[in-house]
């Protein structure tokens, strides 16, 4: 009988000792797929979304056409209002920009207007409209009925023009001291960015960027000032529902905003990445 016992002791401790195993070689599959090979195959989406449209230098009629219909699908107002009823200001990645805003206008009083790129819903823009109203506050959009979506705002010194940025500012239409996107450019192509920082080297007095970092799909954080002007990263793809299959995604780059705009003939009054 102790011989019976000390065979089926081991027997069982065997068995144990090989469901150990199954696990470990489990855990290490799943960490491995988990941490490196799906960030591995997102990345690689990235990247071929990327280069599909790293070319191009302005959208075309066709993407205008696509982005408006798929703003104006996934638009959610009452989201919105919400968020930045129940958000202090100063917590919303759009709130961020005042600062930046306030201090270019203290130091240089002379300036008249001020124009969000990618404005959607204008809350900071109502904010520093109440705050500056000397100041005339212009949000652009892709939006037709931008102006009735932001109607909560009825400052005198904020107005609503829809359409294509580049083409306005291009014809003319749009004249501003001041441009600054705020959670906008890191949608924007490379090619296509410095393409407006050279109209705004020709047209504008100032510049502000306000730019969220996004971690790519391993998670890390890039710095973007070991970029050259010419190079951005891929690294986010922002899904959102839609039933425009061609525009369910925001593809999010990390560019280095200094170094384009000095390429350009800028100089840099104030920069920071946190």
């Amino acid at each position: 009988m102790l011989k019976n016992n000390s065979l089926s002791s081991l027997a069982n401790t065997a068995r144990g000792f090989v469901r150990h195993i199954k696990l470990l070689i489990g855990s290490l599959f799943n960490y491995v797929d988990n941490v490196v090979y799906q960030p591995h195959l997102a990345q690689m989406e990235n990247e071929k979304i990327y280069a599909e449209r790293v070319h191009r230098t302005r959208l075309s009629d066709e993407d205008i056409q696509h982005i408006t219909k798929y703003m104006c699908e996934v638009w959610d107002l009452d989201y919105r209002r919400k968020y930045f009823a129940d958000t202090p200001i100063h917590m919303t990645l759009q709130g961020q920009v005042i600062p930046l805003i306030e201090r270019l206008l203290n130091a240089d009083q002379s300036v008249r207007t001020v124009a969000n790129i990618g404005v959607n819903y204008a809350f900071a823009d109502h904010v520093m409209a109440e705050r500056f109203p000397d100041v005339k506050f212009i949000g652009v959009d892709f939006q037709p009925d931008l102006a009735e979506v932001n109607s909560d705002f009825d400052e005198k010194n904020l107005q609503f023009v829809s359409g294509y940025a580049l083409d306005l500012i291009e014809s003319g239409k749009l004249v501003s001291d001041v441009y600054f996107m705020s959670s906008a450019a890191t949608t924007i192509t490379n090619p296509e960015l410095r393409h407006y920082i050279s109209i705004f080297a020709q047209k504008a007095r100032y510049v502000v960027f306000n730019e969220p970092i996004f971690a790519d799909p391993y998670g890390f954080y890039n710095n973007p000032d070991v970029l050259a002007a010419d190079r951005s990263l891929p690294v986010y793809l922002q899904k959102i529902p839609s039933t425009l299959s061609k525009m369910q995604s925001h593809l999010c780059l990390i560019h280095n905003y200094k170094a384009m705009l000095e390429a350009a003939g800028f100089e840099i009054q104030y920069y920071s990445v946190a």
